[in-house]
This record gives structure tokens, sequence and C-alpha cells, in this order.
């Protein structure tokens, strides 16, 4: 008899798990599993890589090697996150009013951390000291491009493309 209970005890907590497992993996849009952001569908066919040391994005189609762009990753102060993410959201623009600017062509790899043009100022104008920081960390922590590689990016990059920066 007790090797039945434990038996059914057994059963109901794997079935409590796989539920819970269930409704954290399934129930969540984009779950984090170590770090990484999982999105419900993967794409499979271009990642980008990114180094903020050298202050370069790599696109690759497959095991190709297909452009290659100057960028301006975070400062200091404002660092760049450090992993695995995934691209979701995109937009033409964007304003940011804690920063009194904003950029053309963003693309969403972690919440507000973006792929995005360098920035402009209120009137929509670039902002040419910005401009010309490319190569540069520079940024709030988003990923900056010139407008046409962020304009390629955006175009080119489907959403839950994996992107690794280190």
């Amino acid at each position: 008899m007790n090797k039945k209970i434990v038996f059914l005890q057994a059963i109901i907590c794997l079935s409590l798990f796989i539920f819970m497992f269930d409704i954290q993996v399934n129930g969540a849009e984009n779950p984090k599993i170590k770090g990484v952001n999982i999105p419900t569908k993967v794409e499979k066919n271009y990642t980008v890589k990114v180094s903020t040391e050298k202050q370069y994005v790599y696109v690759y189609y497959g095991s190709s090697l297909i452009r290659v762009m100057k960028c301006s990753t975070g400062t200091d102060n404002a660092p760049t996150p450090i992993g695995s993410f995934y691209t979701s959201t995109k937009g033409t623009s964007f304003l940011s009013s804690k920063y009194n600017e904003g950029g053309y062509y963003w693309t969403s790899f972690l919440g507000n951390y973006l792929f995005h043009s360098i920035p402009f100022d209120q009137s929509g104008r670039i902002i040419q000291n910005e401009e010309r920081k490319l190569g540069q960390r520079a940024s709030h922590g988003c990923i900056r491009l010139s407008i046409k590689d962020a304009r390629w990016f955006f175009n080119k990059i489907p959403t839950h493309t994996l992107v690794r920066i280190t």
C-alpha cells in the first residue's frame, strides 16, 4: 500500500510540474530560459552577431556572411546587454522623451533595447555629431547604425532572428 501512495504522489507531482512548465513556456509570448529570450517561433535562416569590442554588426544567412555594418553600442555608463536575444517588434521611427532624441527604422531585441539609426532631434533631423560616432561606444544601450544600414536591417531581418552580442 505504501508503494501505491508513493507512486500516486510521484504521478501527481510530475503532472503538476508538467502543467506549471507548460503554463510558463506556452502561456508567455517570450519566455526567458537561462537568460535567453526564446520566442515561440524562431527564424532559422538569419543570425546577427554584434561585437561591442570592434563596434560592428555581422549578418549571416545560413553560414554565409552577407553584411557587415559599423555600429555604436552602449557606453560604460549605459552598456548594451551582452548575451543571446531574438528580434521582436519593429517600427519606422520613435522619439524618446527621456533623451529628447529618436531613431529611424528600429528593431527590438530586448524590451526597449533596439537596433536603430543614428539619433535624430525633436525636429526629426539627424544629429550630425552622433553620426560621426559610428564605430565608437556612444549609445544609451541600443545598437546604432547608419540610416542606410538601419533601413536594410529593418527591411531584411525577420522577427524572431537570433542576435548574439559579445
